[in-house]
């Protein structure tokens, strides 16, 4: 029952953040263009995961990389040192060409950062001009956290666009759950790469 109920919440984000817009290319500065996204994975990082779509209105697919370091199950501390898990932007050039757009350092929850739930991250997904990042954790009490950043043409920059959390308890075969949606004139204009994850817990 209670898996059931976790798939019925994350669910709900996806559906709360489906809202489409298209946008113009980012105009942000390249630190490389037209390369296979594996060369912007810097030394000492891996691939924790990727999600692939439109972010900024062309017909060439772009992505969302998060990074991890291959040592953060013993090198992460939840309190003193949450081993960071830089999130990278990439704009496609042409099939299978990207240019880094920005990086991320604070937008993703460490390892250990779920509680008793262990690794809180969940997932990307992307829609066209945004994407959302989704984390779940806890212990007797749970949490969930889905952080959506979205391009604006006018200034050409990544931005926390939303805000959306839960935080909910299971009965025996009951779930009580308390939501909160909050947006840009609830938190004020944040850019992406300045957005510290851990400021929300």
């Amino acid at each position: 029952m209670h898996r059931f109920l976790i798939v019925i919440i994350l669910a709900c984000f996806a559906v709360s953040c489906s809202e489409e817009r298209p946008v113009e290319s980012s105009g942000a500065d390249e630190v490389a263009s037209g390369a296979e996204y594996s060369s912007f994975i810097p030394g000492g990082l891996v691939l924790l995961d990727t999600a692939v779509g439109h972010l900024d209105g062309d017909s060439i697919p772009d992505m969302v990389l998060v990074l991890k370091s291959p040592q953060e199950d013993s090198t992460s501390d939840v309190v003193d040192h949450p081993e960071p898990r830089p999130l990278l932007i990439l704009l496609g050039t042409a099939p299978g060409k990207y240019r880094l757009v920005a990086r991320c350092d604070k937008s993703v929850f460490c390892v250990n950062c779920g509680g008793a739930m262990g690794d809180p991250y969940q997932g990307i997904i992307i829609r066209k001009g945004s994407f959302s990042i989704e984390h779940y954790g806890g212990s007797a009490e749970k949490w969930a956290y889905a952080v959506t950043h979205s391009y604006s043409g006018q200034d050409k920059e990544w931005y926390l666009d939303k805000l959306q959390t839960i935080n909910y308890t299971f009965g025996e075969d009951s779930l009580e759950s308390q939501e909160s949606v909050k947006s840009v004139s609830d938190f004020g204009k944040i850019k992406s790469v300045d957005f510290d994850i851990y400021n929300i817990r």
